[in-house]
């Protein structure tokens, strides 16, 4: 826990400057590991690269005091502590799960961290000798950075990586309840829970029915995934789109934090090009999947923007008249801007290896590819659905405009089957409510707050829609056609639908003079029902450790209780030479090359169909296996000798896995080489 000693460190300055600390804490986390890149690109070393990142982003940080983003500190203080309590509490719990299991792609996330941490600038796949790691890299670098400054082994890392973004992601989000839609703490902490721990309506239908189906909850659209986080944490692994969970809620912060319509035009100019440059390439780094939903996003309020620019004059009074002023280009403008180029330089370069060939050819939904179901789509987004729904129908002022409303919802739910219809009348009678609330209110223009979570909703709805007119095909076949589609959409929009429903229950609670007591009926009872799926999930990934702390956090006590001897023969490998290691391979969702990957080594060839899907080099990927089927089965001693010295392989395992793949075929002959290390069922061989 030695991680929180800075945290806290940092959060005093940033309280001692007056400046939100939530919010700069998250910047500090994000641009760290960008400017490190660059450093040492330019020939700095790791130490001085990290603490060099530091001071340049608190330097920065007087464009902070220059926008006078001052902070009331008694609220900063309760974001800081809600920060550190809920980052302790994760922490543990993710000491509390069993650690590795052939489920999810824990293993594999494992692997690729262990891999960065050894080379953060030019990142190399794990589990394919020789080959650069063509994967989102982003958070990975993050976790290297926790490693390297408190000299953290990968397996601690692994838990405090998993444990801080998620603290990230659920305090960026009561932060933005908290201060922009004015709930006070305790309703925060409520409505919060609903994005975390609460689950989707499956998951509550899970616990109710006591089902003992772990994948249920996140699989209830035909031929897709629909994880949400507690499901996603709680499977225990770090794969790019849980890591960046946190960065829908961090830019809506931002938007909120810097009211852009409000600046200078130099600052405008700065805001745009930071909001519309500087995420995106964040986004090709760290998930790519997430940079349509992006820039919706930001092409719904440019949109916003202009109707509103270009239908009331008053706009243009209220936001553009300083962009008539003479525009002086000052030193603090100019700083601005090279950080912005340093910034994009540093993702560019450290996104080259990045391969986006999968994924990128955009389909219509039609023929054999099938829209989703009224009722799959409930099952995803049954609570946020009825929230938005019943909200809407309560703030539209026009009687005749509301019986309509609830006439073609209910008209659409019953009478056809497919979620696009419902859907479809949602988006167009928020749009007339939002067009009442222009026609109506004559300060609406004034409100930027009002505006970004207006236009958070349209983009929540919009997401809605996408997958059902359009998807990126990536191979999966006709079945599974808008898997990745569905599941990096919705998994962003999680959080954006659940703050346009808490929005908009703000302007009801408003609108009704709705009573404190009456709010909180409504809302604990249904925090407590969508949060009972956690509880049970939890329970079934919790393992009872009879071990140590530390020993917890290895994760070696599941493998060993499985396969006795793997803890004693992993530790022994974390002490010596690391090198390329031989193993058994086999699909996917196994232990299949984790004494590589928990000893910190390289695999010749590890999960097949990871590998396959990831570099689409078939053939040589298929010669792999065959070579080591041959030299477990057909190869003699001094022929697997010559293998080992030719494809410079400096670890061979004989394990339990080794043994019951090859069976009877299995050939014991490896008196030639030097069997360094014996403790149960592995021997590990090596030419040395």
């Amino acid at each position: 826990m030695l991680v929180l000693f800075p945290i806290v460190a940092l959060m005093s300055i940033f309280l001692f400057f007056s400046l939100p600390v939530i919010e700069t804490l998250c910047v500090t986390y994000v641009l760290m590991p960008i400017l490190f890149f660059i450093l040492c690109k330019i020939g700095f070393s790791f130490s001085m690269s990290y603490f060099t990142s530091l001071l340049l982003i608190i330097l920065s940080f007087c464009i902070f005091k220059k926008l006078k983003l001052t902070q009331p500190k008694a609220n900063e203080i309760i974001n800081s502590v809600f920060f550190i309590f809920l980052f302790i509490t994760l922490y543990i719990l993710n000491l509390s799960w069993a650690d590795f299991v052939p489920m999810g792609e824990r293993l594999r996330d494992y692997s690729i961290l262990a891999s960065v941490i050894k080379s953060p600038i030019n990142v190399l796949e794990p589990w394919y000798q020789g080959i650069t790691l063509n994967y989102y890299a982003f958070w990975y670098r993050v976790g290297a950075m926790i490693s390297y400054l408190f000299n953290y082994e990968v397996w601690n890392t692994y838990h405090i990586l998993s444990a801080l973004n998620m603290t990230f992601y659920v305090t960026l989000i009561f932060v933005i309840i908290n201060k922009y839609l004015k709930f006070s703490v305790f309703k925060s902490i409520l409505l919060t829970a609903f994005v975390f721990p609460g689950s989707n309506f499956s998951g509550i239908k899970f616990f109710f029915s006591n089902d003992t189906n772990w994948w249920g909850p996140s699989r209830v659209i035909k031929g897709a995934i629909t994880e949400f986080p507690t499901w996603s944490f709680v499977l225990g692994d770090i794969h790019p789109h849980f890591l960046n969970l946190l960065f829908f809620p961090f830019v809506i912060l931002m938007l909120l934090t810097f009211e852009p319509l409000k600046q200078k035009i130099q600052n405008k100019i700065l805001l745009f090009l930071i909001f519309l440059l500087i995420p995106s390439l964040i986004l090709f780094n760290s998930n790519i999947w997430d940079l349509p939903p992006y820039m919706l996003v930001i092409a719904s309020f440019i949109a916003f923007i202009l109707l509103l620019k270009f239908t009331f004059n008053k706009f243009k009074k209220v936001y553009i008249k300083d962009a008539k002023r003479s525009f002086k280009v000052s030193p603090y403008f100019i700083f601005s801007i090279i950080g912005i180029i340093v910034v994009a330089i540093s993702l560019y370069l450290s996104s080259r290896n990045i391969n986006t060939s999968v994924g990128t050819k955009l389909m219509f939904v039609s023929g054999e590819v099938k829209r989703t179901l009224f009722n799959e789509f409930v099952d995803a987004f049954g609570l946020q659905l009825f929230f938005v729904f019943t909200l809407t129908f309560l703030l539209i002022k026009n009687n005749k405009a509301k019986s309509l409303f609830g006439i073609l919802m209910l008209f659409s739910i019953c009478f056809l089957k497919l979620a696009v219809f419902p859907l479809l009348v949602l988006l167009v009678f928020n749009l007339y409510r939002v067009y009442e609330d222009i026609i109506k209110d004559d300060d609406y223009v004034k409100n930027n707050i009002k505006i970004v979570f207006e236009v958070i909703g349209f983009s929540s709805l919009v997401l809605w829609l996408v997958p059902e007119f359009v998807y990126l095909q990536d191979g999966y076949g006709i079945d599974n056609a808008r898997m990745n589609t569905i599941f990096k959409i919705y998994s962003a929009n999680w959080a954006i639908s659940y703050l346009f429903a808490f929005y908009l229950l703000s302007n009801v609670i408003s609108k009704y003079q709705l009573k404190n007591y009456k709010i909180l009926a409504y809302i604990i009872p249904c925090v407590i029902i969508s949060s009972l799926c956690f509880f049970k999930l939890k329970e079934f990934r919790k393992f009872e450790y009879e071990s140590t702390l530390k020993e917890r956090s290895e994760g070696l006590t599941k493998v060993n209780a499985q396969f006795y001897g793997a803890k004693d023969t992993i530790s022994k490998l974390r002490g010596l030479k690391k090198g390329v290691m031989l193993e058994s391979t086999k699909g996917a969702y196994n232990y299949a090359s984790h004494v590589a990957t928990l000893s910190g080594n390289t695999s010749y060839l590890g999960w097949i169909n990871h590998v396959q899907l990831l570099y689409k080099n078939y053939q040589d990927v298929q010669k792999r296996k065959q070579e080591i089927d041959d030299f477990y089965t057909k190869l003699s001693c001094n022929d697997r000798r010559t293998f080992l010295r030719e494809k410079d392989i400096l670890y061979v395992v004989l394990g339990p896995l080794e043994r019951e793949e090859y069976g009877n075929t299995l050939n014991n002959d490896f008196y030639c080489l030097k069997n360094i290390i014996q403790y149960g069922r592995y021997n590990i061989f090596t030419l040395e």
